[in-house]
């Protein structure tokens, strides 16, 4: 009977050794990984707090926005918030990721737009930090919005020989305001019978883009025609005179926004051609200079032509 009682202690006592030594040996990993951070012995794999903060201003007098709507998006589902009597505002609690934040039901002012990111811890280039342990990352992003208190006018013109033009109504003008992230960025309006347009309520930018859509009449066919107009807060401007040319037969581009590199590297390239296009036929190699870069197309009237990078 001895026997057995003194089998069974030897045993229980043996399991606790066994505890001790395990619970020893934990102790001791987790030591040796709080003094090796970054390295094999406990990658990082943290989450990424994201939050994004900043002040909204009128364009034109600096002075603060209050009660400006922000529309964004997470995890599918649209939320909102809105700038103090500040002007300001905050987001927080967001995971790694592109936030499109819209700007708006603001009265009289052009609904503004601007993607953030919020990078993955790898981008951010941490690699010494705690499994599992929250890291914080913040973005500034300060906004001015536009009142629609800008107007524009001016007459279209068509050639009709070297020395001599007739004024050209029916011609579709476009004010493009692509450049300053509005979420409507292009308004149009037609010539009346004097060859005159006018658009009113624009955005108040420092400038804007005018141009025309490929032209007929029953002599000849015209070319688009761009260029770029001064805009003033609360004012009429008068545009430039544009004189429509003849199309040659062969296409060429008007304007592009590559040739100066004004673009950045997963930004759209954008190409305007002189004449509609048969966009069917156009296939586009993207390069950065060694590598392909995968992308999409899209046109605009058969003229326009947009190539949309893929972000790598």
């Amino acid at each position: 009977m001895g026997k057995f009682f003194n089998k069974k202690k030897e045993k229980i006592m043996r399991k606790r050794i066994l505890a001790i030594v395990l619970l020893l040996s934990l102790a001791i990993f987790f030591a040796g990984c709080t003094s090796k951070l970054g390295s094999e012995c406990c990658p990082t794999d943290g989450r990424v707090v994201g939050s994004i903060h900043g002040t909204l201003r009128d364009a034109t007098d600096n002075e603060l926005l209050e009660d400006v709507e922000i529309m964004y998006s997470v995890g599918g589902k649209i939320k909102t918030t809105q700038t103090n009597e500040m002007g300001y505002y905050a987001i927080t609690n967001l995971y790694p990721g592109n936030y499109e934040l819209t700007f708006y039901n603001k009265e009289n002012y052009a609904i503004g737009r601007v993607t953030v990111n919020i990078p993955l811890l790898s981008a951010i280039g941490v690699d010494d930090m705690p499994t599992g342990e929250d890291f914080y990352y913040s973005v500034k992003q300060d906004m001015d919005l536009y009142e629609k208190t800008s107007g524009l006018t001016g007459t279209v013109y068509a050639e009709q020989t070297d020395e001599s033009t007739i004024l050209a109504p029916n011609v579709i003008v476009i004010a493009d305001f692509i450049s300053y992230d509005l979420s409507i960025d292009e308004f149009t309006t037609t010539t009346n019978s004097s060859g005159v347009f006018s658009f009113d309520s624009l955005p108040a930018t420092p400038n804007v883009t005018i141009k025309t859509l490929p032209y007929s009449n029953s002599s000849y066919s015209y070319s688009v025609y761009t260029t770029a107009e001064t805009l003033k807060p609360d004012a009429i401007m008068t545009a430039r005179d544009i004189i429509l040319s003849i199309v040659p037969a062969t296409p060429f581009i008007v304007s592009n926004n590559y040739e100066l590199d004004d673009f950045g590297i997963t930004e759209d390239i954008v190409i305007t051609f002189s004449k509609e296009m048969v966009t069917g036929t156009f296939d586009v190699d993207l390069y950065d200079g060694v590598n392909v870069v995968e992308h999409s197309l899209s046109w605009s009237n058969g003229v326009t032509l947009t190539i949309h990078p893929y972000a790598p």
